[in-house]
């Protein structure tokens, strides 16, 4: 048996209620006023655990800015699952304390692509900011799809800790755009 990949397993408690929802009046009128009595509080109490689920398994951001393009532009909705940053895939994060974020009175998420993990060489690009050698165990180097992006080039590594979740599709893509992978 194939385990079922991490952000379908993630989905996993909002879809079994939706089938439920689609199947019990397919049961047919006899079942159904007999079983109400159970399935309504059921079916609500599916509903209401699933929202637990998703809101601390699931991250839903908008993407501010360019520094993401072609891949993420500017008002796309991204859903994010709270998985373990990998090497290749975006990530949204909290920016770490320092990070000249405007405005300054809010801390939004950032999205950007992992390009090292803890014990990968530091990429040449982000030398300057973070000097030579390994990155450290528990810190990443992020960067922007686009070139002018300030990421870990401008402001250092990032912290595994502040990772929110591993991007896993769009949600809503702003008309007149289109995008690579997540």
């Amino acid at each position: 048996m194939t385990a079922l990949p991490a952000a379908l397993a993630a989905t996993a408690p909002i879809v079994v209620p939706i089938v439920v929802l689609a199947v019990v009046p397919t049961l047919g009128p006899t079942l159904v006023p007999a079983a109400a009595p159970i399935l309504v509080p059921a079916v609500v109490l599916a509903l209401v655990l699933t929202a637990a689920l998703a809101r601390r398994l699931l991250v839903v951001v908008t993407v501010r800015g360019s520094s993401m393009a072609p891949a993420y532009r500017d008002g796309d909705r991204l859903l994010a699952a709270r998985l373990p940053p990998v090497r290749g895939r975006a990530v949204v994060f909290l920016p770490p304390p320092g990070w000249a974020i405007a405005p300054p009175q809010v801390r939004p998420y950032l999205v950007k692509r992992v390009v090292a993990v803890g014990g990968d060489p530091v990429p040449e690009a982000a030398r300057a900011a973070v000097g030579a050698g390994r990155v450290p165990p528990g810190r990443l180097v992020v960067f922007g799809d686009a070139e002018s992006s300030a990421d870990s080039r401008t402001w250092g590594l990032v912290p595994v800790s502040a990772v929110a979740g591993v991007v896993v599709g769009v949600l809503v893509r702003r008309a007149g755009t289109a995008g690579r992978r997540p």
